[in-house]
């Protein structure tokens, strides 16, 4: 049986930030596959963070475009981005901290309330069906990351790692097409690591998520990945498989040399 290709959901055409005479990001272009787990690597000040923000809709572009599905923009807002399917989460970390875990999922999912205040307040029906609906899939999202034991605690006091996770249950939450990750496993150590790398593969198989994500961990990108963005002072460098960034010799002399001499 022949399958359908997969085609690109989100593409990147020429984008350019700068702030006051500095480029952030310069003239970068590049698609996702719908489905896929992109990485974006590169030295600190590449401009990583500052790509995200922009396909986010954080920052506004001086020139370039973004096209999500077939339809293309100059650019966006927050707002938009998450209207047309665009979530994200955060490097520190955009959580309440008054809030219970349940509460935290359940606010992720406020784009799709349909009730009204005052529905909500005379807990009318549809309000209350709403409210049910809400609750449910919040819980099987808190069952899906395995947090069901502190379903009720407080957000900060949950250790770190587990305050990453919550974090990646709201951003689902809210049932995004592709969803922009950005340092989700910084500051963890090797076993929280590898819980994050599981559930990012698992929202990725099990929801369809085009998972873009921005982390330092060389062995992690190389692992989870199925696509690479390589940029230095701003520029793209490299883009393709793990495989041929790897040896890519401009990744090997900006990046990846770098990062085998801190490590050794």
């Amino acid at each position: 049986m022949n399958l359908p290709l997969a085609t690109d959901i989100l593409e990147a055409a020429g984008l350019t930030l700068a702030f006051g005479g500095v480029r952030a990001v310069s003239n970068v272009s590049f698609s996702v596959r719908e489905g896929a787990i992109c990485a974006v690597i590169g030295p600190n000040g590449a401009g990583k963070s500052s790509l995200l923000n922009i396909l986010s809709g954080v920052y506004q572009p001086q020139d370039g475009k973004l096209r999500f599905r077939d339809r293309w923009y100059s650019r966006i807002t927050p707002q938009d981005a998450g209207d047309i399917g665009i979530g994200r989460t955060f490097q520190n970390l955009a959580l309440s901290r008054t809030m219970t875990l349940l509460d935290s999922i359940i606010l992720g999912e406020a784009r799709s309330v349909r009730s009204t205040m005052l529905e909500q307040a005379l807990g009318l029906p549809r309000a209350r069906r709403e409210e049910d609906r809400l609750r449910a899939r919040a819980e099987s999202i808190i069952a899906f990351l395995r947090l069901q034991d502190v379903r009720d605690a407080v957000v900060s006091k949950l250790p770190y790692g587990l305050q990453k996770r919550v974090e990646l249950g709201r951003a689902i939450a809210a049932q995004p097409q592709v969803l922009l990750l950005d340092e989700p496993m910084a500051g963890m150590g090797s076993s929280e690591k590898i819980e994050m790398c599981r559930f990012i593969l698992e929202v990725n198989a099990e929801f369809g998520t085009t998972i873009v994500l921005i982390e330092h961990d060389i062995g992690v990108v190389m692992d989870l990945s199925d696509h690479i963005v390589v940029l230095d002072h701003g520029e793209k460098i490299a883009d393709g498989t793990p495989d041929e960034v790897r040896h890519d010799q401009r990744v090997i002399d900006a990046y990846l040399g770098v990062h085998a001499a801190q490590a050794a």
